[in-house]
């Protein structure tokens, strides 16, 4: 998450004033340990083999304030140990951002969710969680089995909430390159709507995201979805597996009926597609207009009579608050028992409980899944065993290209910003997208 305009006016301007006054030396972050305590028992960590009376010890909230106002930067860490086991935290941060010092807490995240209601989002707060890799990685390095599941929820919680939050990472030698570049990919999967979350935000603030960058490579692999469940490739290699001869007829997408809820410019172009395999294909959007290779564009309120006319129900809409379960048990409901489900937009559009039960019931054919809740997803979650449920880990969008996609995006909108040009791909406060 960048860092907020006024902290680095706060910090720039502290600075100034060292040099002014000829300081060669002067501290810039004030590393604050309340408590050396943890509730983990991390490998080669020092600080736990401290005497227990050492252990035991806290810092009041004086002793910290105190401690601020004498060192007098702008920022304050505030390490460990695990700063959320301190019962008086709330207290001190409380105080910290009275003084408006930017405070970073590092936390473990272990307890974050559980203790969130405590604080108050603020431009001066920001919780570091420490995620050193990929699950298997992260689990190893701190000695605790699923800990990186409850901290990855712990910071989706944070974010949801309006927090700022930051991660930070310990590499050891002999990483692997791929997992970490995986890793750092996995941290950055949040979305424009944690943006919007942001307490600081400035309302004339324009946002832009990478709208359009998708449009190669996703619909491809839509496309290739489609194909998937309606051809009968994959029982085919099982039975080359087994060296067995078996003849199924595949099911052909000329003339079914793909519903498309959220016809931005990936809808539209899987629309094409769609329409040049003679496919019917229908869909709603916020604005309905007519568009080409759409038979019928539809309000979101008519989405009823998508669901209901649907062989193949695509999901492309952003995550917003009126978009959150959307699919639940009473729409599913609503569609074909032969109609296949395909998730590319948003994890939390889908109630998970009730797409399971549906798929289990027959109620509908099966889901082909590339976005979830939680990423990467449980290895525990029942997704993975549910027969008729299809996971893809979120392949649709990564494109080889698609770091020089969004550059040439941001480098258009730049010239737009200098030449005081409106930018393109803008984020609509009001919608969420």
């Amino acid at each position: 998450m960048a860092v907020p305009v006024s902290q680095a006016w706060t910090v720039a301007t502290y600075v100034l004033k060292q040099k002014l006054k000829g300081r060669k030396k002067y501290p810039l972050v004030l590393m604050l340990e309340p408590l050396f305590r943890c509730n983990l028992a991390c490998a080669g960590c020092g600080k736990i083999q401290y005497p227990a009376h050492i252990l035991k010890a806290e810092l009041s909230p004086e002793d910290c304030f105190n401690a601020v106002e004498e060192c007098g930067t702008p920022m304050v860490a505030i390490p460990g140990g695990e700063p959320l086991l301190h019962p008086r935290m709330p207290e001190i941060v409380a105080g910290l951002v009275a003084r408006r010092k930017y405070v970073y807490m590092c936390t473990n995240a272990l307890l974050l969710k559980e203790k969130l209601h405590l604080f108050k989002p603020s431009k001066y707060l920001s919780f570091s969680v420490h995620v050193d890799g990929q699950r298997e990685h992260h689990d190893f390095s701190v000695c605790r089995e699923g800990g990186y599941d409850i901290a990855m929820e712990g910071v989706r919680a944070a974010v949801a909430a309006g927090f700022r939050v930051t991660t930070n990472t310990t590499l050891f030698d002999g990483a692997d390159p791929n997992s970490v570049r995986a890793h750092f990919d996995e941290l950055m999967t949040a979305g424009v709507e944690n943006w919007l979350a942001m307490p600081d935000l400035p309302r004339d603030l324009t946002l832009t995201c990478a709208r359009g960058t998708h449009t190669e490579s996703m619909p491809e692999n839509i496309i290739g979805a489609l194909f998937y469940v309606a051809k009968p490739y994959a029982l085919a290699v099982e039975n080359q597996k087994r060296g067995q001869w078996v003849q199924k007829a595949a099911q052909p997408l000329t003339g079914k009926t793909l519903g498309i809820l959220g016809l931005g410019a990936i809808g539209q172009e899987v629309a094409r597609i769609a329409a040049t395999l003679r496919m019917r294909v229908i869909g709603t959007r916020r604005r309905p207009e007519p568009m080409a290779h759409v038979d019928a564009v539809l309000p979101p309120e008519r989405t009823s009579e998508v669901l209901a006319q649907s062989d193949f129900l695509l999901l492309l809409l952003p995550a917003t608050p009126e978009t959150e379960s959307f699919v639940d048990a009473g729409r599913l409901a609503m569609m074909k028992p032969g109609a296949w489900l395909l998730n590319f937009g948003r994890g939390q559009i889908i109630k998970d409980d009730d797409l399971i039960a549906a798929v289990k019931a027959k109620q509908i054919a099966g889901a082909v899944l590339d976005v979830f809740r939680q990423e990467p997803l449980p290895a525990e979650h029942p997704f993975w065993t549910t027969e008729g449920i299809i996971v893809l880990p979120h392949i649709g969008g990564p494109h080889p290209q698609r770091d020089r996609f969004v550059a040439r995006l941001f480098v258009e909108n730049l010239g737009r910003f200098l030449d005081g040009k409106p930018l393109k791909e803008a984020v609509d406060r009001k919608t969420g997208y």
